[in-house]
């Protein structure tokens, strides 16, 4: 059977010996620190995750009540859209595995019965905030109107109180500031953006690091101003 490595160690050495195998296995950038320009804060950390849990017994009864606070701070963050990218699908299986957990297969090995989930109540306290992000598409080479959009988000706040069971009614908020569109009627190169990346040279190929003339438009450390280093690169 098809044993998937259990930790990230292994994981890396298994991705590079798939590469020194098949050659032709390509690289994409997907979720990454933004390389367009300089940001406004280069020490602000790019992802931080806060969770703090909390368990309160309540008087006089025998019921308990969980509630989880979750605070996600997103920041300089780009976000690369392939519209044929399973990476997600594919990413789910590597985390999970192949073989079923064991609570699936009690589920499925209790003919007749059905699995039950706690009761106990449940309130999840989520924030998450995004902060200078953006977010690339570039249209399929399927499609007839080649194209580039980068959507900028100065800000977004999103914050929820779920609960679990379930109710009728659950309560949301989000919050946008400084949204831009920058639109190029071509496919612009990622190249110069890839050469940038951490181990870049490792895993991405020659042709998707280098195209004559990106690289002057995108590498100008003076230019701390998105608005300008796109404008070089034909956006509007």
């Amino acid at each position: 059977a098809h044993r998937y490595p259990k930790n990230c160690v292994e994981r890396c050495k298994k991705l590079r010996r798939r590469f020194n195998r098949n050659p032709s296995t390509m690289a994409r950038a997907i979720f990454f620190r933004s390389k367009l320009c300089q940001p406004l804060s280069p020490n602000t950390p790019c992802v931080l995750i806060d969770i703090l849990l909390r368990k309160d017994q309540q008087d006089n009864t025998d019921e308990n009540f969980h509630e989880r606070s979750v605070h996600i701070s997103i920041y300089d963050m780009t976000y690369r859209y392939d519209m044929d990218s399973t990476w997600l699908q594919n990413l789910s299986t590597l985390i999970k595995g192949s073989n079923k957990s064991n609570f699936d297969q009690d589920c499925e090995t209790a003919a007749g019965n059905k699995c039950e989930t706690s009761s106990i109540p449940t309130l999840l306290n989520l924030f998450v905030n995004f902060t200078d992000c953006n977010l690339d598409y570039t249209s399929p080479r399927s499609f007839k109107n080649a194209s580039r959009v980068i959507l900028r988000v100065g800000e977004v706040r999103f914050t929820s109180n779920v609960l679990s069971p379930s109710v009728s009614v659950q309560a949301y908020k989000l919050s946008l500031s400084d949204l831009c569109i920058h639109i190029c009627n071509y496919r612009h190169p990622h190249n110069a953006e890839n050469a940038l990346l951490s181990c870049a040279h490792r895993y991405f190929h020659s042709e998707d690091l280098f195209v004559l003339g990106s690289n002057q438009r995108t590498s100008n450390q003076s230019l701390t101003s998105l608005d300008n280093v796109l404008s070089r690169m034909d956006f509007v």
